[in-house]
């Protein structure tokens, strides 16, 4: 076990995997029953898979993920490990898709049966604060307040330039 970290943090799929096989439901709980799930973010999607699939070991008969963060499109460069597309939940691999079609791409990839993103608007009020003061980067792939033109390469060429 690595100890209270997150997996998406992790840069290796291996660690993200070794952090995901402590979640054990209680299926006297979880049997025949609607299961919502709520999280903060999706990033790879590595937890909400590992979730989803001990859920329905567990026997839930249905299983709603509804994440507080808006859909994550875009890689972060401030702070996060998640600094290429392609290693998104949200990677449509240059396919133009709409925003309720990436989600449906997302749903089915890690197995729920109903998904649903937060707004940014929604989530500002929520938290209280003005929503231009809160980071949306990685959503909205707007990157003027980190002062940087990303070019979305693969990892390996992103980390020789940081």
């Amino acid at each position: 076990k690595k100890g209270p970290l997150r997996s998406f943090i992790e840069p290796h799929q291996s660690d993200r995997v070794e952090i995901n096989r402590w979640i054990i439901p209680i299926s006297e709980i979880i049997k025949d029953k609607h299961v919502v799930v709520i999280d903060d973010s999706l990033v790879r999607g590595t937890s909400s898979k590992a979730i989803v699939k001990a859920l329905r070991r567990a026997g839930a008969k249905k299983i709603s993920m509804l994440i507080t963060y808006p859909q994550i499109n875009y890689p972060c460069y401030a702070g996060i490990d998640f600094p290429s597309q392609e290693e998104l939940a949200t990677f449509t691999d240059g396919k133009a898709m709409t925003g309720d079609e990436i989600t449906e791409m997302v749903r089915q990839s890690i197995g729920v049966d109903f998904l649903g993103y937060n707004d940014a608007e929604n989530l500002a009020n929520a938290v209280g604060m003005a929503k231009d003061s809160m980071c949306f980067t990685c959503s909205s792939g707007n990157y003027d307040s980190l002062g940087i033109k990303p070019d979305f390469t693969k990892r390996e060429q992103v980390k020789t330039k940081i």
